[in-house]
């Protein structure tokens, strides 16, 4: 029986070096390098000139005229994050002031925690860049 045992282990430890393991791991690391990269691409980024208060209130502005629910502001040290919801949708914005008179705002716009939308992003950046310029903003046919 002892023999029977000793034989199934050294089969089982031959099995993993056969190969598989190699490509299985290579795979695991190609994807999650994927998932990571697919992360960061999708997330909008513009610097604005202005200074962060002034940017938080035209990021809670944009997102008032968008229709999107604003669920939570909180300011930290280096900057603030927005937290909003439109359907399933999260939404962060993370402001982080650059100088005294320019901020970084970083849109993630996520579904179900995996997917991102960054055409969602990239508008809620194109409404605060009108909001900051003094620019008409379209909504449907009527300029508001």
């Amino acid at each position: 029986m002892r023999n029977l045992l000793s034989i199934l282990i050294l089969f089982g430890i031959s099995m993993l070096n056969t190969g598989c393991v190699a490509i299985f791991a290579a795979g695991a690391i190609s994807g999650a390098a994927q998932y990571v990269k697919y992360s960061l691409d999708n997330i909008a980024h513009r610097t604005f000139c202005g200074n962060l208060d002034y940017l938080t209130t035209a990021s809670l502005d944009a997102l008032k005229r968008m229709n999107i629910h604003v669920s939570g502001v909180k300011k930290h040290d280096a900057g603030a994050k927005i937290y909003a919801m439109a359907d399933d949708l999260d939404i962060v914005i993370t402001l982080d002031p650059i100088s005294t008179n320019a901020t970084k705002i970083s849109i993630d716009a996520c579904k179900y925690a995996v997917i991102k939308d960054k055409a969602t992003a990239s508008e809620i950046i194109s409404q605060i860049d009108a909001l900051v310029t003094g620019q008409q903003i379209l909504i449907g046919k009527r300029v508001l």
